[in-house]
């Protein structure tokens, strides 16, 4: 996960919106748009089932290929501009860790959205991001997917940047 994480963030603005391009390019030619156009856990009814522990996991990962992203155009993690907050001890926060999401994630996915956006404007963000998370997914559930979801899910990005991270 780490490697792929990296790998987004490396890329150039022009491999960024070449994900794009891919999506579209793909639904021409005849790609299910229903799945290529929407991300991993919206249109997708197949895969592993995953524990809610590992859902919440899920989500702070679609959060951590969004900063990548914001990463790779913007020059600026997102990270470094998250408000410095102390750090809250004692039950109160250990329960509200259990039933809620971490403040953090939330905050880090509207930077980093804010910053991935104006890096790629004026081209919509939205087929870039369903790639990117798409191809981090099947990083995520490697070796839990069936090999035909997973070249599906893949696809955009194997078309505009070339093979996955191992």
């Amino acid at each position: 996960m780490n490697l792929f994480l990296a790998r987004v963030a490396s890329l150039s603005r022009d491999q960024v919106l070449a994900l794009g391009e891919a999506v579209a390019a793909l639904v021409a030619e005849g790609a299910d748009r229903r799945r290529t156009t929407k991300g991993y856990l919206f249109a997708w009814y197949e895969g592993p089932h995953i524990s809610d522990s590992e859902r919440y996991t899920f989500g702070g990962y679609f959060e951590e290929v969004l900063a990548s992203l914001a990463t790779a155009v913007s020059g600026t993690d997102p990270r470094v501009l998250l408000p410095d907050r102390p750090r809250k001890a004692g039950l109160t926060e250990a329960i509200a860790g259990i039933f809620m999401p971490r403040r953090e994630w939330t905050e880090l996915g509207e930077i980093a959205d804010r910053l991935f956006e104006k890096g790629v404007a004026p081209a919509d963000a939205r087929p870039i991001i369903v790639a990117a998370w798409n191809a981090g997914a099947a990083v995520w559930m490697r070796g839990r997917l069936d090999a035909r979801l997973e070249a599906i899910l893949t696809a955009p990005w194997r078309r505009a940047i070339g093979d996955l991270p191992s």
